[in-house]
């Protein structure tokens, strides 16, 4: 037995929007109980696959950031000249970013083929946890409420989707999805957003006007929720809710000045401080940059190359911000398929070396990342050649052995973390056989929580909130 991950991709463009579907949405309700417990170690790894050659980075400036790899006949950036530390972008020198603040809410997204994950806190006892799921053609965006004196409260959104993504807002919750359409290509990768309340359920679906190629991915900035996605022309954009609307879309930047950062797959967020969020890709070079975005009135840092081994640039990268603001990202690693790991300690802005999980944490889709309370951290992937879910807990600077959550016989979708609620330390979901499965863990002991009966369903987004 192999092990192996969850992934997420995106991409989006500005162009006419069009539906063949009407809008709104509709709700009902349901509560099931019923729970069983499993534990078991993680089987041993199986070999990944053969290394191959990286990019090149981008030169050094004087204590600059590093421009992002090239792809159709781009060239890589030159280091930049703002203040930081010394070092290109190979061997990881200053870094970006500014102080720390508080930390955001935990969302996370996947879907059958990549995962995006963005994570800080929990919702600790009193929570909610908040989930959509979809996936499959024919069959409306399923949405499921959790509290631990409530059960759940199950609905609908009147979209199909096949990627989604939650985040948290002053008033309940953003949701953006990626359309799967009934009639492609007509308005097939449609980007579509609506708002949840504790009062209201799911309400204002709408068009965003744009198209996604993979994702979306969201994550609270502020006063507002920033969306980014990769386009139809594997460029990364972006754009602000703010006021109870998005703002146009823009680019985020690669590392040459006036460029813009671009790749096979879609980028993963990350809430950073009070306002701030982490932006990470793979290149076409085989290399992960990172940008970061200070504020709703910030603009974007040019892309740093961060200094990691190359990687499986099909899958995007995991994003975990810990209590310390502690940047992690989370890859897998071209040369042997394993989940990897490097660190961007703050205030410090400098680099922990690269580190696998373990030897048999190996996948071949990307990982899902959360950080817990008291400063640990867990990272959940899909088996590399079964339809496994593993994960690995960080406790005092060690991961633990990979300890498995699920090996269904049925196919299964990558699994998704975020921060544990009701008393338990994480939740994973995912899907198996078309069935959404919510794992509990605690220290490293799984339980399974009430079935919610959700089914038809391949893709999710999931959210937990104070």
């Amino acid at each position: 037995m192999r092990l192996l991950r969850a992934a997420c991709f995106l991409s989006l463009v500005l162009v006419p929007a069009c539906s063949d579907e009407p809008l709104g949405t509709t709700t009902g309700t349901t509560t099931s109980t019923g729970t069983t417990a499993t534990t078991s170690s993680g089987g041993s790894g199986g070999s990944g696959a053969s290394a191959g050659d990286g990019g090149a980075g981008a030169g050094a400036g004087s204590g600059g950031i590093a421009g992002s790899g090239g792809s159709a006949g781009g060239t890589a950036g030159s280091g930049g000249t703002s203040a930081g530390g010394s070092g290109g972008a190979a061997t990881g020198g200053g870094g970006i970013g500014g102080t720390g603040g508080t930390g955001g809410s935990t969302t996370s997204s996947t879907t059958t083929t990549t995962s995006t994950t963005t994570t800080t806190t929990g919702g600790g006892d009193g929570g909610t946890l908040l989930l959509v799921a979809g996936g499959i053609p024919n069959s409306l965006a399923q949405t499921g409420v959790w509290t631990e004196a409530a059960g759940w409260a199950k609905g609908n959104v009147n979209v199909q989707f096949k990627e989604a993504a939650l985040a948290r807002t002053d008033t309940g919750a953003l949701a953006a999805f990626r359309r799967l359409s009934n009639n492609p290509p007509m308005g097939d990768d449609e980007l579509y957003r609506a708002t949840w309340s504790a009062g209201g359920g799911f309400v204002g679906l709408q068009t965003m006007g744009a198209f996604a190629k993979d994702g979306p991915v969201l994550a609270p900035h502020g006063v507002a929720t920033l969306l980014a996605a990769l386009d139809p022309q594997n460029k990364h954009v972006f754009a602000q809710y703010e006021a109870g609307a998005f703002g146009a879309f823009g680019a985020v930047p690669g590392g040459m000045p006036g460029s813009q950062a671009f790749g096979p797959s879609g980028p993963g967020v990350a809430g950073y401080g009070v306002a701030g969020v982490y932006l990470s890709y793979s290149g076409d070079d085989e290399g992960i940059y990172l940008s970061l975005k200070a504020g709703p009135g910030s603009v974007w840092t040019p892309s740093q190359k961060v200094p990691a081994s190359s990687v499986v640039n099909a899958h995007s990268p995991a994003l975990a911000v810990d209590g310390a603001d502690d940047l992690h990202l989370f890859y897998v690693r071209k040369a042997d398929g394993r989940v990897c790991t490097v660190t961007l300690v703050t205030p410090q802005n400098s680099w922990v070396a690269e580190a696998a999980i373990h030897t048999d944490a190996i996948t071949s889709q990307s990982p899902s990342a959360a950080a817990l309370a008291g400063g640990e951290l867990l990272v959940a992937w899909h088996g590399f050649d079964n339809n496994g879910i593993y994960f690995s807990r960080r406790t005092a600077g060690v991961w633990s052995a990979p300890v498995t959550v699920e090996e269904p016989a049925m196919t299964s979708s990558g699994p998704v973390v975020v921060a544990g609620l009701g008393g338990a330390d994480a939740e994973i979901l995912y899907t198996a056989g078309a069935k959404l499965r919510w794992a509990r863990v605690t220290g490293t002991t799984v339980s399974f929580g009430d079935d919610p009966g959700i089914a038809n369903v391949s893709a999710l987004a999931a959210l937990v909130l104070p």
